[in-house]
């Protein structure tokens, strides 16, 4: 089910009739469009006139106009969302196709959600809209009318990046009663917005007069226009409602000299003329019908309790709604049919008020009315907000436990958790199903004690539950099923408190309970109880699990999300296993499962896992570019649900190793940085062993090896303690102790190592101890033993396409592979892992990084040392070297030492000679 969309929300209020021409503003907004502003603020009181100002101004322009009518309901990021795509296709189509693929099926969460700060969480919607309407290159005004009523900060984030990265083709226009935070001072001083304010919308005199005369149709003196202008400082709706109180009055002097210029006694006074000087029949439709944000005949007829039934009757409130219209009593027209209308906010306000101060008997019958006609109608949001307006705990009980598990299916936490917290605790505590509600709500967002608190709850309520239709989803829910629901729900917390006994035996508890064909929740649990294996590296278990759930997942269209993970879930195995090819296989089906009609609901993180493992794939066979589209592709279906900062941790991470092994360490550390800017939140771990052994490399390949040693140091590896979930750090350990000259150290970690990656199926671990095996007896004149070892690590890589373990060794492998090639030891990969060092060396000579920041050494040659190199290589001595570099003979063979020891030879010659191999001159 969709988010329901009221159309008449996009719709431009019509012109009015009469309608005083402003010329001076209509050209300052010609002007603000003209000079490529981004953002024209319309800021004001209400009753200042700026909708109407608006409507009059976008139906005179020649760009299409976007429109979107705020209310307080679109604080709801899902919600508000889908307004502005839907505001936007008025002007395009095509745009925000991608974004209307918003979760359809319960979010699955494969680990514990990060905490992710609301920049983040709202910088989803806004990349993919942006990128639509650059495409669609269709100049276009954007009306965000009311935005007074939006106080969720992740939507005023929403709109900040939108303003930030806006296409120049795209104008904003903001109408609102108060200045939205929004970077205003920023805009101001790059001359970017427009801002029209209460002293710019004051009528003046002369607009007095007109709007008095013209609209209103009072004739009064140019003294009285000025005394009422002056009394209500130009204010519209003042001038409006005072015009209205003066209708047949023969004393207006005495009236207009009677204003007080506070406006929240004026206003208490105008209203209380202008309905005085209404029939009781007006005055009893506009007090019940206050209650309504928006108005149409038969919403007004149900509140009002007439009998549809009658015909006669049927048409009342229709014609009373044109009626106000007609004699401008404060009704706005929301669409071109007059089927709905909207009253000026701030007469609704104050109708609202006389309504609770001499009828407060009414309130809770007209509400419950309102709520019953729009649940008939499909508009579950409507009927809960009136429900709780009574407030009528049990009514809103009743529509929570029936529709709200369709919200959460939609995937609008937010509005599901904002029903929740508006019913007292000891009544959720009560109803067994709303504390799953709660459960899986908290869950979803990542609050694991507060999911485990209503679990405990929902458990004490059991005994006395009673079955539950549920009108959403049509069928009951028995106590059986719900013991099911909580234990499934225990098992996601278990799993997110790195509880591994606990995730194992609740899941266990949740299918004994759980019927048979809840397709739904048993392939959840299913699911989860994998993750759980994956993450205790059973392999099999994991596997077995995985399988099931996808089995279970497919009987229903429901489910696609978990079919979707369950084979990107299937793929990880794979890839850590070393079967690559596979591996491709699940995520390709995956990807295409989660894209075909049937998975047209299918949370789209789902599928963008599936992108992530491919480009982990691209990334070990050296595919840059593959890998790079991988990645952009799963951040951009990320950005579209608002999970980025679920997948920020391995994109970022891929990032940071593709640009390590293309030898570029200084956009490594960019990346890196990036990781550690979120990595840092309570509940997260700073550095995993992938991150740790990356932040690592970063330093070897800067050949900053103190560095690198220090941060090894810190973080406590023994080897005598090595674990293959830390597989990564060690083998970083056996790279630092090459680099130190430890080889004989290196070789007994190194075959540790092999014995772990081994007995853990890991793939590529296994590929780079081996490979260090090769290099430390190479270093050590083994030729044949590192001979022997390359060709294991070649045949072990070969098959899969494996190359960057080798970049990520670093270059000194070259030789042992040119040894491979000249002895026929799997020439052909050995040849392709050599084209990527000498790639990598090629886009290192372009770079704008420093040479040595790619040397194949492990302690590089500084830009000096390289200098007396080359002079040595062209056949100057220590003395004619200082003399060139204008330096002490003492110092240039103090470098010529240091250049020796680097590249570990004895002699002019053996150093020539192995620059030459390194490639250095």
């Amino acid at each position: 089910m969709d988010v329901p969309l009221l159309t008449t929300k996009l719709h431009i209020p019509p012109p009015r009739l009469n309608l005083v021409e402003r010329r001076r503003l209509i050209e300052r907004l010609d002007e603000s469009l003209r000079l490529g502003c981004k953002l024209t603020l319309v800021s004001a009181p209400a009753g200042f006139g700026k909708t109407t100002l608006l409507s009059e101004w976008v139906g005179a322009i020649e760009r299409p106009v976007a429109w979107l009518s705020l209310d307080e309901g679109d604080n709801d990021p899902a919600r508000f969302l889908a307004y502005l795509i839907a505001a936007l296709q008025q002007v395009n189509g095509a745009t925000g196709q991608l974004a209307q693929s918003l979760p359809r099926s319960p979010q699955v969460p494969l680990a514990a959600p990060a905490p992710q700060a609301d920049a983040q969480a709202n910088e989803a919607p806004v990349t993919a809209l942006i990128n639509d309407i650059v495409e669609a290159a269709i100049p276009l005004v954007l009306v965000l009318d009311d935005y007074h009523l939006i106080h969720a900060a992740p939507i005023h984030q929403t709109v900040r990046l939108l303003l930030e990265h806006q296409p120049p083709q795209m104008h904003l226009v903001i109408s609102t009663r108060a200045d939205p935070p929004l970077p205003l001072p920023r805009l101001r001083a790059r001359g970017q917005v427009t801002e029209m304010r209460a002293r710019d919308l004051r009528f003046t005199e002369k607009e007095a007069a007109a709007f008095l005369d013209r609209t209103m149709g009072l004739h009064l003196s140019s003294e009285m226009v000025a005394a009422l202008e002056s009394r209500t400082e130009g204010w519209v709706a003042g001038l409006q409602l005072a015009s209205l109180s003066l209708q047949d009055r023969h004393d207006a002097d005495v009236s207009i000299a009677a204003f007080s210029g506070d406006d929240r006694h004026v206003m208490d006074y105008l209203v209380e003329e202008v309905l005085h000087h209404q029939s009781e029949s007006i005055q009893a439709f506009l007090l019940q019908t206050s209650i309504l944000d928006h108005l149409s005949g038969p919403l007004c007829d149900a509140v009002l309790g007439i009998n549809e039934s009658a015909n006669e009757q049927v048409a009342d409130s229709q014609t009373m709604l044109e009626h106000l219209e007609r004699f401008n009593l404060f009704v706005v027209p929301l669409d071109n049919k007059r089927r709905w209308y909207r009253y000026h906010h701030l007469f609704a306000e104050l109708l609202c008020y006389r309504l609770r101060r001499e009828h407060p008997e009414w309130l809770a019958d007209l509400h419950r009315r309102a709520s019953a006609w729009y649940e008939q109608a499909g508009d579950v949001e409507e009927a809960i907000h009136h429900a709780f307006a009574i407030p009528d705990v049990p009514l809103a009980v009743r529509l929570v436990e029936q529709y709200g598990a369709q919200a959460l299916n939609d995937g609008r936490v937010t509005t599901c958790l904002n029903w929740l917290r508006q019913i007292p605790d000891d009544v959720i505590f009560a109803h067994p199903y709303l504390c799953i509600g709660c459960g899986w709500a908290f869950v979803l967002i990542g609050q694991v004690e507060s999911a485990e608190r209503y679990v405990q709850a929902g458990e004490a309520a059991l005994s006395a539950f009673e079955p539950l239709y549920v009108a959403s989803e049509g069928r009951v829910i028995t106590r059986e099923e719900a013991r099911g629901d909580l234990a499934a729900i225990q098992a996601y917390c278990a799993r997110a408190r790195g509880d591994s006994a606990g995730a194992l035996e609740f899941s266990q508890q949740a299918l004994e309970h759980l019927p048979a064909d809840d397709y739904t929740v048993r392939c959840v649990v299913i699911l989860n109880l994998g993750v759980r294996h994956l993450e205790n590296w059973d392999w099999d278990a994991a596997q077995a699990a995985f399988a099931e759930a996808l089995e279970v997942a497919l009987k229903s269209e429901e489910n696609v999300s978990v079919a979707v993970s369950a084979l990107s879930l299937q793929g990880d195995v794979l890839t850590i296993q070393g079967k690559l090819q596979e591996a491709a296989e699940r995520y390709h089906k995956a990807i295409e499962l989660g894209t075909t009609e049937a998975g047209a609901s299918t949370p789209i993180l789902a599928t963008c896992t599936a992108h992530l493992g491919l480009a982990e794939i691209h990334y070990q066979r050296n595919e840059a570019a593959a890998a790079i589209d991988q990645l952009e592709e799963a951040r951009k279906l990320a950005q579209e649900t608002g999970s980025e900062e679920m997948i920020d941790d391995i994109y970022y991470l891929l990032h940071s190793q593709l640009a390590l092994v293309a030898g570029d360490p200084g956009q490594a550390e960019v990346f890196l940085d990036r990781i550690d800017e979120f990595a840092q939140a309570p509940g997260t771990e700073p550095y995993n062993a992938r991150l740790a052994a990356t932040r690592g490399a970063l330093y070897l390949a800067r050949g900053d090896i103190d560095a690198a040693a220090q941060f090894i140091a810190a973080r406590d590896l023994q080897p005598g303690e090595l674990t293959v979930r830390r597989l990564p750090e060690y083998l970083l350990l056996a790279r630092l102790m090459l680099a130190q000259g430890q080889y004989d150290e290196t070789l007994a970690l190194s075959e540790n190592l092999v014995a772990a990656a081994e007995a853990g199926r890991y793939a590529v671990a296994l590929i780079e101890a081996t490979i260090l095996q090769a290099l430390a007896h190479h270093l050590k004149k083994n030729n044949a033993q590192a001979l022997q070892y390359l060709e294991r690590a070649l045949g072990l890589a070969k098959p899969q396409g494996y190359v960057s373990p080798f970049l990520s060794v670093g270059k000194p492998v070259d030789m042992p592979l040119r040894q491979a090639i000249a002895q026929g030891v799997h020439s052909e990969h050995a040849h392709q892992v050599l084209a990527a060092f000498a790639a990598q060396a090629r886009k290192g000579g372009t770079s704008a990084m420093p040479d040595d920041a790619i040397s194949p050494l492990y302690e590089p040659l500084t830009e000096r040392e390289r200098q007396i190199l080359r002079l040595l290589a062209a056949g100057l001595s220590s003395t004619e070297a200082a003399e060139e570099l204008v330096i002490a003979v003492s110092t240039a063979r103090s470098y010529i030492k240091t250049i020796y020891r680097k590249l570990d030879v004895h002699c002019r010659d053996e150093a020539i000679d192995r620059a030459q191999q390194l490639s250095l001159l």
